[in-house]
């Protein structure tokens, strides 16, 4: 009974609900190649084109020219075109179960990979739970999904067909290569687990170089033909690069991911398994070995590749594991209660886990996705860019496309250098303007601010300047040039003046709240104004966390502000 559970509980680990921030432009990017019939070869979504032609690239690629739109390589088209689909039948929900049943899969296919090469029930259990526990966060609606489950088919069909490199098989993982190819740039993974296994078996050269040959066919039939290598490439180009644009990109080391532990323990053990079986004169896998260390290698580097290693790592340990060490004994009776304990428990942790995550019924965790700042967007009367920041702006891609364009989203080979332009472009007032005037911004998303900078404010009648706290965005949007109309609890929507503004808070700034403050202590706050405006923004958005500084302030003296709580 346990695989049945094992799977349940896979299933269960899975279904949280859509938190991703890159599932709406994934599916924005599906609509667009739906609405137009074809695979797209240009950015449908962001701003047309870069301000300045730029140098060529280390792929020999030139970057597009002012006016020019950006280049598109849909390396994960089929799966963006699918998710929409999905989305368009079933919703949130259809996602989410999805999205669990490839884990499912996942889990399956690994299971049956061990249960081929002889290894227990136990240690099978053990695999599970570990690959369950690695793998959990990553299973998101994704086009990621389908390297998942084709790395654990590939290794299954490795490890289980007789003649894995005879002349049908060939043609079999060229079938499995050319799908893969048009899901998703992970395919490079299965190239490189295939490569290895073609490498080191004892078939003739003759068989290798055609085996080679044809699985390499198989990934080039695509809209994009050879081109669909450039993305995986640049990406492991600029490996110790991308963590500036996605956090995903970055070490688990530094982001302290809870798997990394298990991971960095799975891989350990292996490399000693093998190491006792060497000592022992027993042969082992030389393409296993050599799998063990580039995916230990990746998971370790990037977060992101955490979960595709631990696919690879887990079985291959457990299988080496087993080896050495399954079987030296007979267990003692006690050990099985034991196991079983604990197996319970970990699935009962990787349960507790998921639901942590939020429930399924939640169907997606919109407060994640400025939901409230993007309705605000459609709803005003004006269609330029909008400038939002990149783990934002997945949603406003979806809805607001095509009235609207964003600036970037998450799409690192394509706005690598946009996001480098955005960091940079805060260094001061000056640029910051500057790199709003060069790409016609027409509005500003922004999160809130840390802390306030020294301002000065005149008295009128002394004409002395007394020193006050200001919020840090009033140098780079100054309210002579750029209008507030939306806040919430997240984020700040700023519209340039010029453009048809509905409304807007002529006073009630969030984050200049002690500027507020100094105001009212010299008797210049215009109140009435203030608790209008503050009717207008509960009946919009709601209670605040701004409402204790806000009563406060509101009343007739102002003591006690606590301005260091306000971010």
């Amino acid at each position: 009974m346990w695989l049945p559970l094992s799977l349940a509980a896979f299933f269960i680990c899975a279904a949280y609900p859509i938190h991703n921030p890159d599932v709406f432009w994934h599916l924005a990017i599906g609509r667009a190649q739906w609405d137009q019939k074809t695979p797209l070869r240009s950015e449908p979504l962001a701003i047309l084109s870069y301000p300045q032609t730029r140098r060529a690239t280390s792929l020999g690629i030139t970057s597009p020219q002012s006016g020019v739109p950006l280049p598109w390589l849909g390396f994960e088209w089929l799966s963006e075109l699918f998710y929409y689909f999905l989305w368009a039948a079933a919703g949130a929900w259809g996602l989410i179960v999805f999205k669990a049943l490839m884990a499912v899969g996942t889990g399956f296919l690994s299971d049956r990979s061990l249960a081929h090469r002889g290894v227990s029930v136990a240690w099978r259990a053990a695999a599970m739970l570990g690959l369950a526990w690695v793998s959990q966060t990553r299973w998101m609606a994704e086009p990621e999904l389908f390297t998942f489950i084709y790395i654990a088919c590939l290794l299954a069909f490795l490890h289980t067909a007789e003649e894995p490199f005879s002349h049908k098989n060939q043609l079999g993982a060229a079938a499995l290569f050319c799908l893969w190819a048009n899901l998703h740039g992970g395919f490079i993974y299965g190239v490189s687990i295939y490569g290895l296994h073609l490498f080191f078996s004892k078939q003739p050269s003759r068989v290798k170089f055609r085996a080679a040959a044809v699985v390499a066919a198989g990934t080039l039939i695509n809209p994009y033909g050879w081109r669909v290598y450039e993305v995986p490439f640049f990406l492991l180009a600029n490996f110790g690069k991308l963590h500036v644009g996605n956090v995903e990109w970055g070490s688990p080391v530094l982001l302290k991911n809870s798997g990394l532990p298990v991971f960095a323990a799975i891989v350990l053990s292996g490399l000693a398994a093998a190491s006792h079986l060497h000592r022992r004169g027993k042969e082992i896998d030389p393409a296993g070995i050599a799998c063990l260390g580039l995916f230990g290698l990746w998971g370790v580097l990037s977060y992101r590749h955490l979960s595709v290693s631990s696919i690879v790592i887990v079985p291959l340990t457990v299988t080496l594991l087993a080896e050495a060490f399954g079987s030296r004994r007979a267990a003692p009776r006690w050990m099985g209660p034991v196991l079983t304990a604990g197996l319970a428990l970990g699935w009962l942790a990787l349960a507790r886990n998921a639901l942590a995550l939020g429930s399924p019924s939640q169907g997606v965790l919109w407060p994640l996705y400025q939901r409230g700042v993007t309705e605000m967007i459609a709803r005003q009367p004006w269609s330029g860019p909008v400038l939002i920041p990149q783990h934002w702006a997945a949603y406003p891609a979806w809805r607001l496309y095509p009235q609207r364009r964003v600036f970037a989203y998450g799409r690192l080979d394509v706005f690598r250098e946009r996001l480098f332009e955005y960091q940079n472009a805060k260094s001061s007032p000056e640029v910051w303007r500057t790199f709003l005037d060069r790409h016609g911004i027409e509005a500003v998303v922004e999160p809130y601010p840390k802390g306030y900078f020294d301002g000065e404010l005149t008295d009128a009648r002394t004409k002395k300047t007394i020193r006050v706290l200001r919020s840090p965005l009033v140098p780079y949007l100054p309210r002579e040039q750029w209008a507030l109309v939306y806040w919430d609890d997240q984020a700040l929507l700023f519209v340039r003046r010029g453009t048809p503004i509905a409304n807007e808070y002529r006073l009630l700034d969030p984050t200049d709240i002690p500027y507020l403050s100094a105001l009212k202590e010299r008797g210049w706050l215009n109140q009435g104004l203030l608790a209008a405006e503050r009717r207008r923004h509960e009946s919009e958005v709601g209670p605040s966390r701004f409402d204790t500084a806000l009563d406060i302030l509101m009343k007739a003296s102002t003591g006690g502000l606590p301005f260091h709580d306000l971010h």
